[in-house]
């Protein structure tokens, strides 16, 4: 019985019951009004093609389709509908638990390299960060990749203290799922081969929390075993190639004014939180400097920053828009950064206010910003495709026209009637089968109708005897003819 009283205490950690009361809360926002809104484009073209009516193949023929997407994600929230159905509840459902899923993990993490005290504080503001919330109900992959990321690093981690064969096999089968998740899983792997390299110095290996001998033997061992993921893709990749091509939506300018962007998204649209983020991430970068932990430096930094130009350099390659998504799973680094600026803060004015009142306020500041954000984003339940999809379902008759380049597919989803009626913009020069009594012709403008399109369509729309249109978000429909 010599280890009962090591094993109560572990069992009446005060960390722990927080961390369950966390959870909670962090799944109850989550899942808070998940089915209210409609989905969005990209959640639509993915709920079409893990319909529950697909067999599995039609399921993994249908991913190829997108661009460059891996299919775990999709294959999870095909079984998922077809236990729950396929209401927007259940096609959100798997994010919201991966999303609640990675604050545990952000929180078993950082109390390895850091203290129960920094890894709760960090866990806690992960667990209402707005753009992790975000995409935490939404039906794309993101929030898997987020928790794959950080379990990534928390069996590297363990590889790093202890080095034993089960915990490579750990490591190395995390490392298959993250890629199966999303390929920037690469990123995540080259950060961690550099992480390791960068050990080898004895000044950041002796300073890591985890400590081993680094050696190149290891190096060598990391490397094997991250080919061995990136081998066990390579039948996915061969299958789904042609996904893997690309398209050209809208090509993201790069300069200042991108720069400005990617610091706003990063708070979710919120300078102001995006910029108290980055100024507490500057002083926890000091702390650690100061304290010279520089292994745990290093590793939060590479995480962090290493990615970021690769991203920017593939999508400039790509040609391809930006989005913040494609850099959410940094942000958990970011947010180990931001629990140690607080602690550095509260430490730099001990002498003038009491240092734990300093934490919780500043906490407190950035945890109710996140909150006043997450609220802006849950009152907006404005529809688009949604709200089109069903005016049209209820104004269209037989025999009219609904002329809607590249979203036709999109709106069949809440329309599927929508390809009885559908044709292609020219059929407004056709004046024998557009222009006679009794018939309607339905345009539908979104940001995905190409130039040439919306130029030609103004410019026919003279021709028709009546005009009337609705206006909803990002969607605007012209009804054009007279009954």
């Amino acid at each position: 019985m010599p280890d009962l009283p090591k094993r109560m205490a572990v069992a009446s950690d005060p960390a722990r019951r927080h961390l369950w009361v966390l959870l909670a809360f962090a799944a109850a926002i989550r899942l808070y009004d998940l089915g209210g809104k409609q989905l969005w484009v990209d959640e639509i073209m993915q709920a079409m093609v893990t319909s529950p009516r697909l067999s599995f193949k039609e399921v993994l023929h249908g991913i190829t389709g997108h661009v460059g997407m891996a299919p775990l994600d999709y294959i999870m929230q095909h079984y998922v509908v077809r236990a729950l159905g396929q209401s927007e509840f259940a096609l959100r459902l798997p994010a919201a638990v991966f999303g609640t899923a990675t604050i545990a993990a952000v929180y078993y993490l950082f109390r390895m390299l850091l203290d129960s005290r920094i890894a709760l504080l960090s866990a806690a503001l992960y667990a209402v960060y707005p753009l992790h919330h975000h995409y935490s109900q939404e039906g794309r992959p993101y929030s898997l990749f987020v928790l794959l990321t950080v379990l990534s690093y928390l069996t590297f981690c363990k590889v790093l203290a202890r080095g034993s064969g089960g915990g490579w096999i750990l490591y190395g089968a995390t490392n298959t799922l993250l890629l199966y998740s999303q390929y920037f899983g690469v990123f995540v792997l080259a950060s961690q081969l550099v992480i390791s390299l960068a050990m080898l110095s004895p000044r950041l290996h002796d300073s890591l929390p985890v400590r081993r001998k680094f050696d190149l033997r290891f190096l060598i061992l990391q490397a094997a075993v991250a080919g061995m993921s990136a081998a066990l893709l390579v039948p996915w990749v061969l299958y789904g190639i042609g996904g893997l091509q690309g398209y050209t939506p809208m090509p993201a300018h790069f300069g200042f004014k991108l720069a400005l962007s990617f610091v706003q998204e990063l708070g979710d649209g919120s300078h102001p939180l995006a910029w108290l983020l980055i100024l507490l991430a500057v002083l926890g970068t000091r702390k650690l400097a100061r304290e010279k932990q520089y292994g745990l430096l290093w590793l939060l930094l590479i995480w962090l920053l290493m990615p970021i130009p690769l991203i920017f350099l593939l999508l400039w390659i790509k040609d391809y828009f930006f989005a913040i998504r494609h850099f959410l799973f940094l942000t958990p680094a970011l947010y180990a950064l931001v629990a140690l600026g607080i602690a550095e803060l509260s430490e730099k004015v001990a002498a003038k206010y009491p240092r734990q009142r300093v934490a919780r306020a500043t906490a407190a500041c950035v945890a109710a910003i996140s909150l006043l954000v997450i609220g802006l984003h849950v009152a907006d339940t404005r529809e688009d495709f949604k709200g089109a999809a069903q005016y049209l379902s209820q104004n269209v008759a037989p025999g009219d026209i609904v002329i809607a380049p590249h979203v036709d597919g999109i709106l069949s989803y809440y329309y599927p009637q929508i390809f009885d009626h559908a044709q292609p913009a020219s059929v407004l020069s056709d004046r024998s089968r557009v222009d006679f009594p009794g018939r309607k012709t339905f345009i539908v403008d979104t940001a995905y109708m190409p130039a040439m399109d919306r130029q030609y369509v103004q410019s026919m729309l003279g021709n028709f005897p009546s005009r009337q249109s609705v206006s909803l978000r990002k969607v605007q429909i012209t009804e054009a003819g007279s009954r």
